[in-house]
């Protein structure tokens, strides 16, 4: 949804840098483009309707969305022309998916998956450094360190296009390193993800679980008047803005 929502602004973009309208050919083709991601922008929309549990609420939070949905085409008629505004929400839906890259950061993190490919890296390049140097007075296929690496990268991924193979038994015996440690790769790529999300869900919930907590303190307080209405007011606002952090 972030690579969409970004992409959904290359043809608003393009239309202002090129300062195009209707009916010139290039705008015609980038408003094309647009339609696409304003159906598939609305369908998205329209599912998430559908299974909000709280339809008004949501219309309450997303209405700017409907408006990002005004596609280019509507610029065909000069009464329309003034909803070019509106291509100003599309860039405030831009903005909210980025908040998803904040996730992508943790999970990265968490993860420790730069350390993994890393390690994967030095491994394609030692496996095809090997490779190279038993196969390539050997094997036709390998004419140069850039046929290994590629060898090296598609056994790693279990592709195996089969453009180059083996001829040497030093090259089998790379192979069969390379093919079982490519497979034993993707475990513990899929295995350091898995674990990493599912330790920031069991954080999260423990914060909220401790928001709960300060909040039954604080009403507790505010019954037994420990705390003021001004006092009680402020300390709750400082919970719904950690909260919304």
């Amino acid at each position: 949804m972030v690579f969409v929502a970004l992409g959904s602004l290359v043809p608003l973009v393009i239309v202002e840098l090129r300062d195009l309208s209707w009916p010139d050919p290039y705008f015609k083709k980038l408003a094309l483009v647009d339609l696409g991601f304003v159906v598939f922008f609305a369908f998205e929309l329209a599912v998430r309707l559908v299974r909000a549990p709280d339809k008004k609420r949501f219309v309450r939070e997303n209405w700017y969305e409907v408006l990002g949905l005004v596609p280019l085409y509507a610029e065909s008629a000069a009464w329309l022309r003034a909803t070019r505004v509106f291509r100003l929400f599309r860039v405030f839906r831009a903005v909210r998916a980025l908040r998803a890259l904040s996730f992508i950061g943790r999970v990265f993190r968490e993860s420790h998956l730069g350390l993994i490919v890393g390690i994967a890296g030095a491994l394609v390049l030692t496996m095809a450094t090997a490779f190279y140097l038993v196969e390539h007075d050997a094997n036709p296929q390998v004419h140069s360190f850039g046929d290994a690496v590629w060898w090296a990268l598609t056994t790693t991924t279990t592709v195996g296009y089969g453009d180059i193979v083996p001829h040497t038994t030093g090259g089998r015996v790379v192979a069969g390193t390379l093919m079982a440690t490519g497979v034993a790769f993707f475990g513990v790529v899929a295995s350091s993800l898995t674990t990493a999300i599912a330790r920031i869900g069991k954080k999260e919930d423990e914060g909220v679980d401790a928001l709960l907590r300060m909040h039954e303190d604080l009403v507790l307080q505010r019954e037994r008047g420990e705390l003021t209405a001004e006092q009680y007011a402020s300390k709750l606002a400082d919970l719904r803005a950690v909260h919304r952090r």
